[in-house]
């Protein structure tokens, strides 16, 4: 009997090792010393407009750092729409990816490499895993935003805003503001505790950022607008293009030196390829083809000026857009309050050789 219970003794102490063991040896890359665990609350718009695997994501690893969840969260929701945007798993001509498009390579550099966070502790860390991809972000935001006292001042998370951008400046500060703007909608707090991180690296970063600098972009304002034509039946009867989608369309054809036409516009399928809901649905997509537009079915020509038009209106630069267009690809660009989908010689949700789709939304909480 007393062996039995010196051997119980013994199991139960065995038990009680190896969960302090693993406790102990989770990945710990990313742990701040938080030990109150500040992130703030998301608000209950916040909560309505974040999808639910989303704001939990956040508000796990917006703990876990020690920065404000609605702040990680507009950023989120800046990037790729809470992950919803159609390239997220594609590395994108700026060298960026994922969730939060973090930089891989080329023109952003190493932001992923800086930063790389085991998010859902699996024991990998891999910038297309979503836990992973926000844990990375939610590193660098953390280290930009700075140390105590003005860690958590409104102040130091826009700047954070504008570092994680590149420069708030010129149109960057276009960015700050609706990154603020959404995450006061959000629940953001400023002046919430913000705890000294002993294990990060808190010099100011590089500045690298995914997009290309657009202190020059013209606004959609600046361009010379254009009638277009609709071929018949390109809308579903009694559903025409949102006022939005009629604005970037007229500012296309403004920069094309032929009449522009519109082959599909809300007559198409509900759902996308991919499953989603079609912007051509809600009136906030247009396919501008090849046999209305005259360009080859195969990619080019006069085609590559109709991406280029439309990539300019997104606010790239012609030499960026002309560059672009010619290589051809899905973008997703954030200009103007309105997130950009132009997709031009890509076989991403279908064929696009033969027409350029151009699909808009309106950020959270801008103005109509």
């Amino acid at each position: 009997m007393g062996g039995a219970l010196k051997l119980l003794s013994t199991l139960t102490l065995v038990v009680v090792v190896a969960l302090v063991s693993f406790t102990v040896g989770a990945p710990a890359d990313c742990d701040p010393s938080d030990p109150d665990g500040h992130g703030g609350a998301l608000s209950q718009t916040g909560r309505e407009e974040i999808p639910t695997r989303a704001a939990r994501m956040y508000e796990a690893i917006a703990k876990r750092w020690n920065i404000d969840v609605a702040f990680l969260a507009s950023i989120g929701a800046q990037e790729c729409d809470h992950g919803r945007c159609p390239t997220i798993r594609q590395v994108n001509w700026a060298g960026c990816v994922g969730w939060m498009q973090l930089g891989v390579g080329g023109k952003c550099g190493t932001y992923w490499q800086r930063n790389q966070c085991d998010g859902n502790r699996d024991g990998q860390t891999d910038v297309l895993d979503p836990w992973d991809n926000i844990c990375a972000a939610a590193k660098g935001l953390r280290k930009e935003k700075g140390a105590p006292p003005t860690g958590g001042s409104e102040a130091a998370y826009r700047q954070a805003a504008g570092r994680y951008y590149g420069a708030c400046s010129g149109n960057g500060v276009a960015y700050c503001d609706q990154v603020m703007d959404r995450a006061r909608r959000y629940g953001f707090r400023p002046g919430q505790p913000t705890t000294q991180l002993a294990s990060v690296d808190t010099a100011p970063p590089t500045g690298e950022r995914c997009d290309a600098d657009d202190s020059q972009l013209a606004s959609l304002a600046d361009g010379p607008g254009r009638d277009f034509d609709l071929v018949p039946n390109a809308n579903r009867p009694g559903v025409p293009l949102t006022p939005d989608m009629v604005r970037v369309t007229r500012q296309i054809a403004g920069r094309l030196p032929r009449r522009l036409k519109v082959c599909t516009g809300t007559n198409h399928n509900r759902r996308s390829t991919s499953g989603n809901v079609s912007d051509h649905w809600s009136g906030n997509a247009v396919d501008l083809c090849s046999s209305a537009n005259g360009f080859p079915a195969t990619g080019g020509g006069y085609g590559d000026q109709v991406a280029t038009a439309a990539l300019m209106v997104a606010g790239k630069p012609r030499a960026e857009a002309a560059r672009m267009a010619r290589q051809g690809g899905a973008f997703t660009i954030v200009h103007a309050s309105l997130r950009f989908q132009i997709i031009w010689k890509s076989t991403v949700g279908g064929n696009h050789f033969d027409h350029v789709h151009i699909g808009i939304a309106r950020l959270p909480g801008r103005p109509t």
